[in-house]
């Protein structure tokens, strides 16, 4: 189980110190943040929270939450290199403006 939980629905008034408050109930946390907009700077309505153990993160995901009188969805974060898929690999290139002189088996060396 992963200790790093995304925290989504959070209200727009909630800061990183709000949720960091609400979330502290289920363990200590290695970092919490709610991701908010560059130009802005106003919250983006969703977070991410790491706590220190599994345990204490399987707890929060396994509860209910209401925070301002919105209920969170609470799952687990997946990380960047999954959400991208796979990376397709090229089995064909295109080469061209190949002098007439050069046979298949120089070019293949």
């Amino acid at each position: 189980m992963a200790n790093k939980l995304v925290v989504l629905g959070i209200p727009w008034d909630v800061d990183t110190e709000g949720l960091r408050e609400y979330m502290t109930k289920f363990g200590p946390m290695d970092d919490c943040v709610v991701m908010k907009e560059r130009s802005t700077g106003r919250s983006r309505g969703f977070g991410y929270v790491t706590f220190s153990s599994a345990e204490d993160a399987k707890c929060a995901l396994d509860t209910e939450h209401v925070l301002g009188n919105r209920t969170l969805e609470v799952k687990v974060a997946t990380p960047k290199e999954e959400m991208r898929g796979p990376t397709k690999k090229a089995t064909r290139i295109f080469v061209a403006r190949i002098s007439p002189s050069v046979t298949e088996a120089m070019f293949r060396t």
